[in-house]
């Protein structure tokens, strides 16, 4: 396995869609003179060798063969650091990108997997232990044009992407628009601190199609991460910690969400430009959402709030073990097919007890209970009597 060096101190430079000319082996591929190295004084032009290092994310994941680790030296980069496609990475092994030993590093701008519909950005890539003040966006659509569809998965870029333990605090923190295989592994996902950031009062982590698009975003994994801090700024903002409209395949657990406005997370079809599922409809399909805790929506504002769990419409999907502080919302009009509330805990309203498509057993609510197995204790204050809610509640207070 090669390893790549990125050097230390202030990266000046961000290469986007930037072509290169490799001479000597395939794309630039590590030989036996040493280890490939990029350095703060290094060219993109160049190889990567020690005594020609270059310079930015993108032209080490050019260089490297899949396999190869990208090791980057404390201290700042400042830019987005974009990720292009690369034709010749097929191989399902990873290039990783991690801090070298003991480095802390910060990346003064957003991780940029295609910075729009059209542009391809790369695939199978894992990041591992950054921080970035952006927004990791992934594209995952590839078209030519809006009046063509967007490529498979195998050539649309933005595919196979595993980012695990960073630190983003851009405004939106997380966009994914028809991305896929995308795993998410831990990590803190959102800004310092809560609070209105005028020009971004809209501004949350988005899953959904690529604008115009019916590519669905699909293959998705949370698992281990907090999502924090997303306020609005005005009336005519909606925030959550986190939204999926629409995506399929999704696992959603062990992680927490909290400090966000109007709904905590929320799962609806507003964005699906007429795609449907494997199912057959625009609703999200094929959705596990295990483990996790929610706290109640937020609002900078002062205004009422809404649901800590937004359900709109849904087919095949399970939440199973999760608490929340605010009693969630299902399906009142939209599709909802063989879904499921299985040992949750929480307030809960008894008029979504009869929600079509929706079954439930061995919940404990209060305020409500859907089935002979569940148990409705009756109050607020009865679950805050509970040890794991009350754990809920300090996870989700915590600093």
């Amino acid at each position: 396995m090669g390893r790549l060096v990125l050097g230390m101190v202030v990266v000046l430079a961000v290469a986007g869609g930037i072509s290169y000319a490799v001479a000597g082996s395939r794309d630039g591929a590590p030989n036996s003179s040493g280890p490939l190295q990029v350095a703060p004084t290094g060219s993109d032009s160049n190889q990567c060798t020690a005594a020609a290092p270059c310079l930015t994310f993108d032209r080490a994941y050019h260089v490297a063969k899949p396999g190869d680790i990208v090791e980057v030296a404390g201290g700042t980069y400042v830019g987005d650091q974009s990720l292009s496609y690369d034709e010749t990475k097929t191989s399902p092994a990873h290039v990783v990108f991690e801090p070298a030993a003991h480095a802390a590093v910060t990346v003064d701008g957003g991780l940029v997997f295609g910075p729009d519909r059209l542009t391809r950005g790369a695939s199978h890539v894992t990041v591992k232990d950054l921080r970035f003040t952006g927004d990791v966006f992934i594209n995952g659509c590839g078209a030519v044009s809006d009046a063509t569809p967007c490529k498979p998965d195998a050539t649309a870029g933005g595919d196979d992407i595993t980012l695990t333990r960073l630190r983003v605090e851009g405004p939106s923190a997380f966009v994914c628009a028809g991305c896929s295989h995308v795993t998410i592994r831990g990590g803190v996902w959102g800004p310092p601190t809560y609070g209105c950031r005028p020009g971004f009062g809209g501004a949350h982590p988005e899953v959904q199609n690529p604008y115009l698009h019916k590519k669905r975003s699909h293959f998705l994994r949370i698992d281990g991460a907090t999502f924090q801090n997303f306020a609005r700024c005005g009336s005519e903002d909606h925030v959550e910690c986190l939204q999926l409209e629409p995506a399929d395949d999704v696992v959603i657990r062990n992680s927490l969400f909290r400090r966000c406005d109007t709904m905590t997370v929320a799962f609806a079809n507003d964005l699906a430009y007429g795609s449907k599922s494997a199912a057959g409809y625009a609703a999200p399909n094929n959705v596990l959402v295990e483990g996790n805790a929610f706290d109640e929506a937020h609002d900078s504002l002062g205004w009422p709030t809404y649901y800590a769990l937004s359900v709109r419409e849904c087919t095949n999907c399970t939440f199973r073990h999760n608490t929340w502080l605010q009693a969630p919302r299902l399906p009142t009009s939209g599709v909802s097919l063989h879904n499921s509330f299985v040992g949750n805990l929480g307030p809960f309203s008894q008029r979504f007890c009869g929600t079509k498509g929706f079954s439930f057993a061995r919940n404990v609510w209060a305020g409500a209970k859907c089935a002979k197995t569940d148990k409705n204790v009756g109050s607020m204050a009865a679950l805050r009597a509970i040890p794991a809610f009350r754990s809920v509640g300090s996870r989700i207070s915590a600093p």
